[in-house]
């Protein structure tokens, strides 16, 4: 009976481990979401999400210490609704840590208010991204 409630222990330890934590500061109602995204995508690191008034709806960099933050523009002029833009940062971190493309290598440039794409590959992932990204934000959009 011991040693099946100290395997028990073990496993929820082990288990709790594999899961990021998540900081949320644009609102406690989308971290279901945000939990269900990178559980998905396989997302261990753990994940900041702060607001910010950029003339952009989102975007995600490095931390420094393993982690990744995403600033979400939650204002009512963004373009998108906050859960679309949170999965496809999302995705973009997954794909960092894939290796697929490099979080630190931007994929658009804002100036004077238009956004153009750094490359043509950057235009490939950014389409691949958009349309994961509806696909996550449906299956998980009631959480």
């Amino acid at each position: 009976m011991k040693t099946t409630l100290i395997i028990a222990m073990v496993l929820v330890s082990l288990t709790g481990q594999a899961q990021g934590l998540v900081y949320n500061s644009i609102g406690f109602q989308h971290t279901p979401f945000i939990y269900a995204v990178c559980a998905e995508l396989e997302i261990s690191a753990d994940i900041y999400v702060l607001p910010t008034d950029e003339p952009v709806n989102g975007f995600v960099v490095k931390n420094g210490f393993g982690g990744y933050v995403i600033f979400v523009n939650n204002t009512s002029e963004a373009d998108a609704p906050i859960k679309l833009i949170i999965a496809h940062e999302l995705l973009h971190i997954s794909d960092d840590i894939k290796g697929v493309w490099d979080i630190d290598t931007p994929t658009t440039i804002v100036a004077n208010s238009i956004t153009r794409y750094t490359s043509d590959n950057a235009r490939t992932l950014e389409f691949r991204v958009k349309k994961e990204s509806e696909k996550l934000y449906w299956k998980f959009r009631k959480l």
